[in-house]
Order: C-alpha cells, then sequence, then structure tokens
C-alpha cells in the first residue's frame, strides 16, 4: 500500500500469488472530494460534446501524478515502472464509480451522530446464541462494528459469529468466548447538555437523553 499526499492519495496491490507475478492495483481508491476531482481527469476538455469518463485517460492521468511520487525516492520509481495493464491491453484497465452504479449503493458505512444504540443492537446480536431468541442466524462484517471500513471491525465480528454458532450448535468454547462479553457495561446512548437563561438572566444548566 502506498499512501501519499498527491491527487493519487492511495494505491493498493493486492497479489494472488500469481505464477507470472502478476497482481491487481488500485491505483486510487478514494471517496468524497477526491473521487470527484478524479472523475474531472478523466474527462477530455477537448471534446466540448462529451462529460464521460474515459477510463484509459484517467489511468494516464492518474500515472502521471503517481510518477511524480516516485521522483523524489529510486526504489519508489522502479516499482511505479511495474504498474501497467496485464498484457499492455487497454481492456484491463477498469474504472468503478459507485453512485452511478446500481445496488452498489457507496462503499463502507459510517454512521451518523446518535446511531450508536443501533450499532450496539447490531454488533451484540451474537450473543443472543443458545437463548430462546436463538434464530441460528448471526451477523457479521465491519458495517456492523463502531469501525466501519477497517479490516478489524470485520475480523472481531466474524469472531463472534463464530463462537455464537459453535453455542448455537450445543459446542462448547475453552476459556474466555466473545459469549462471555457484558454487551451491558457501556451506556451508548450520548448525554447532552442544554442551558437555559431563566428570568434572573441566569444560566441554568439541565442534562437530557437522546
Amino acid at each position: 500500500m502506498l499512501l501519499c499526499d498527491s491527487l493519487v492519495r492511495q494505491v493498493y496491490t493486492v497479489d494472488y500469488d500469481d505464477p507470472d507475478d502478476a497482481a491487481v492495483c488500485f491505483i486510487t481508491y478514494a471517496w468524497d472530494d477526491d473521487a470527484v476531482k478524479h472523475q474531472g481527469l478523466g474527462i477530455d476538455p477537448r471534446n466540448s460534446t462529451s462529460d464521460s469518463i474515459d477510463r484509459v485517460r484517467l489511468f494516464e492521468q492518474l500515472y502521471k501524478r503517481l510518477e511524480i511520487c516516485g521522483r523524489t525516492n529510486p526504489e519508489l520509481a522502479r516499482w511505479i515502472k511495474h504498474i501497467r495493464p496485464y498484457s499492455n491491453s487497454i481492456d484491463d484497465i477498469l474504472f468503478v464509480e459507485w453512485q452511478s452504479k446500481p445496488n452498489f449503493n457507496g462503499a463502507f458505512k459510517l454512521s451518523f451522530p446518535g446511531q450508536d444504540q443501533y450499532v450496539k443492537t447490531l454488533f451484540f446480536d451474537y450473543l443472543k446464541a443458545g437463548t430462546a431468541e436463538d434464530t441460528g442466524l448471526f451477523l457479521a462484517g465491519d458495517c456492523i462494528t463502531w469501525t466501519s471500513g477497517w479490516v478489524e471491525g470485520a475480523l472481531q465480528t466474524g469472531l463472534n459469529a463464530t463462537a455464537a454458532a459453535i453455542r448455537s450448535l450445543d459446542g462448547s468454547l475453552n476459556g474466555r468466548s466473545p459469549m462471555d462479553i457484558k454487551k451491558d457495561r457501556f451506556d451508548y446512548f450520548c448525554m447532552r447538555q442544554s442551558f437555559m437563561v431563566d428570568g434572573n438572566g441566569l444560566d441554568s444548566k439541565k442534562r437530557t437523553r437522546r
């Protein structure tokens, strides 16, 4: 993985242990404002009749900016030279713009303020295993944690779901396990302070739940 402060932002390589040493490279993985800027790079200003994104032009523009990053680091510059379409075919250049694709619904989930209680309900749902509420279905994935978008949340909920499946099938767990977690240890309701001015011009404080 390469992180930089240029418009490329982030570069990821995914190695599938291919015998010919080929791998998949995400020459950029961006969202929000950065993604919008990238889309602009893929539009040819000489073609005033179309605002469609040319994936080849986008690749070339991002690659040029990646080469600039390598000017100060010879090792990085050598690595960048290996990034090219497989078999040198433009057909191997792919571009995905989530917001215009049906059924993608964006990337990872980020909770809004005040939704911690909902996250808690999903995260601890696996504790129903072995109880009267056991349905045999247990959720897992980063999107039901407080660390959405990170692999840690996926791993943690995966372990939770595995422990729950074992308990649901009348299996046994050695030592302490996710099934021993106390879900009510923390209060996930946010406390909010509000201030009022009484008739004497004095501030009085009250605490309210939301």
